[in-house]
């Protein structure tokens, strides 16, 4: 065990250190016209795209992803106190995968300028027919080419040419089917009842159970004077509708968290066996799209994780409008 090293990664000190700046993501199609559209993302970590001229078809048009990344002291990066050699050549890239086809690859820098700072834009054209349903981003560093030879303390730092050393931002998954994620929602009247209710059936495991009526639905009394409507294209009450969809996400959580199968919470936690389009599948999606990290440990925090993420939700649904 004497030969086995540990080698250093890229830590948030390290890239803040070495200046990193990135643009966000960028998405575009070409047009039937010939003209590079763009197309309109939401914000998290679960993002979701559209089109404005609502003409855009994935699996018809493909897609053009760009992005440019900036490293302002790439030499903080090496040497003893980094994660590679001096001598090597290091270089960012985009890794891509596609869950629903099982594809997945790697982006290097479409134009590059290297100097005392370290500069690449990438453009990357997904053809018709190569993505379907989401596509996951992650901008990381790799060893471009190794170093001749090592300095003095160096022999810790990798110098193998490919190998990756560590992430440059977290990761950014891209749902193009994100609107196929509908809310189970009915109506039932009561002159006398509440605004709303929650009706659950019975379930056999949330790793399995879909995502639908079969398992829970909201129920709206129409009866009821403050029961959101939609009237002229917009809801009426919408500030009601967000309060009553934070709560009944919450109830659908605490459902998971109470299971008599302690393994359901975990594995919506870690994204761990579940099935597609599953209660555990979709609530961690759902998890995913906050622009902060989702806050696990309590109710209260799990409750105003969920009421940012439907406020966002909200929010981004008046800007496509």
């Amino acid at each position: 065990m004497g030969n086995v090293h540990f080698f250093p990664r890229l830590t948030e000190e390290l890239v803040e250190k070495s200046g990193y700046k990135a643009s966000e993501y960028e998405l575009s199609y070409v047009s039937p016209t010939g003209d590079e559209s763009r197309l309109a993302l939401s914000k998290g970590r679960v993002r979701t795209a559209s089109d404005p001229a609502e003409v855009w078809q994935l699996r018809k048009d493909g897609l053009v992803l760009e992005k440019t990344v900036i490293v302002e002291y790439p030499e903080e990066l090496k040497g003893p106190n980094g994660v590679a050699p001096a001598g090597a050549r290091i270089l960012p890239c985009i890794l891509w995968s596609n869950q629903r086809l099982t594809s997945a690859g790697v982006i290097t820098p479409d134009e590059l300028m290297e100097s005392s700072r370290l500069a690449c834009r990438f453009k990357h054209k997904f053809e018709p027919g190569s993505l379907a349903g989401d596509l996951t981003l992650e901008t990381v560093l790799y060893v471009c080419a190794s170093a001749p030879s090592l300095e003095p303390e160096e022999d810790i730092l990798m110098n193998e040419p490919g190998v990756l050393l560590g992430s440059l931002e977290r990761p950014v998954t891209i749902d193009f089917d994100g609107a196929s994620m509908d809310f189970p929602i009915e109506e039932f009247e009561d002159l006398a009842g509440p605004l709303w209710r929650m009706q659950f059936e019975p379930w056999y495991d949330p790793r399995e159970d879909l995502f639908s009526a079969a398992s829970f639905v909201l129920l709206l009394n129409a009866k009821h004077p403050d029961c959101p409507k939609i009237v002229g294209g917009k809801v009426s009450n919408q500030a009601l509708l967000q309060e009553i969809l934070c709560e009944a996400y919450f109830l659908i959580f605490e459902r998971v968290r109470d299971f008599h199968d302690d393994t359901a919470w975990d594995d919506m936690i870690s994204d761990s066996n579940l099935a597609p389009d599953s209660v555990c599948s979709m609530l961690h999606w759902f998890s995913q799209r906050g622009e902060e990290p989702f806050d696990w440990s309590t109710p209260e925090g799990r409750m105003l994780s969920i009421k940012k993420i439907v406020d966002q939700s909200f929010v981004e649904g008046a800007g496509d409008e």
